[in-house]
């Protein structure tokens, strides 16, 4: 869980990058590839195989919409960093934000109290 939080936070400061760069086209400069391991993708993708399958149900939908919602997140960061202008970069940011909301809810779905604490949402 420690490396998705990491990954959260990133994702939530993207604006700061956003909008304290001096010109859309240093977004990609400042910006890191989002496949890089800052992001934490894969770290999201193995905790959604762990929580959303076992041996005995397999492959499920949760897990493809999970699986879903962290390809959007790559695509909405890559997408900020060929934005145009600034509306288009924070557009872009809002999406990623809600794909995040989106993949947290399915994982918390599967936290209950005697388990530990579910995840926070970032504020939209």
């Amino acid at each position: 869980g420690f490396r998705v939080q990491t990954a959260i936070k990133l994702i939530d400061g993207l604006a700061e990058v956003i909008k304290t760069s001096p010109s859309p086209e240093q977004y990609a400069v400042q910006l890191k590839d989002p496949l890089e391991p800052e992001y934490g993708l894969r770290p999201m993708g193995l905790l959604a195989n762990g929580m959303l399958s076992s041996e005995n149900t397999g492959l499920t939908n949760e897990l493809l919409l999970a699986r879903w919602y962290i390809n959007e997140i790559s695509l909405q960061v890559s997408d900020i960093r060929v934005a145009k202008s600034e509306t288009d970069a924070l557009s872009s940011y809002l999406a990623a934000k809600k794909a995040v909301n989106s993949y947290l809810s399915i994982l918390n779905r599967q936290i209950t109290g005697k388990v530990g604490n579910q995840f926070t949402y970032l504020s939209i």
